[in-house]
């Protein structure tokens, strides 16, 4: 990869440390945009996220416990009734356009 830098972190840095590291990151050139970022849960910050796609860049996260989910009509999803439903027809696969967040709002894909 020419022109970029893999830059190690001590394993023992405190996770404060790391967090304020991270969250202080800038993209460097218009490639950066394109290579995704996977979101740790113990870094989940819906506003954080909100910012990466507002800058063009891509992320990959589990689902934070708790966090609300609003399909394309704006409507509260439950998902452990949608995942019971899909479980009972046999969908094995699954995906659509959500958004995360009480105030956030973040655009993201399920």
């Amino acid at each position: 990869m020419i022109g970029k830098a893999l830059v190690f972190v001590d394993g023992c840095c405190c996770d404060f440390i790391f967090k304020r590291l991270t969250d202080d990151l800038v993209i460097n050139s218009p490639a950066d945009i394109f290579c995704p970022c996977l979101q740790d849960l113990g870094y989940f910050n819906l506003e954080r996220m909100k910012q990466q796609s507002a800058r063009g860049e891509y992320w990959i996260s589990r689902y934070q416990l708790n966090t609300a989910i609003y399909d394309k009509q704006g409507l509260l999803v439950e998902l452990s009734q949608l995942l019971y439903h899909l479980k009972q027809t046999g969908v094995s696969q699954y995906e659509c356009p959500v958004e995360l967040g009480v105030k956030a709002r973040l655009s993201a894909r399920l």
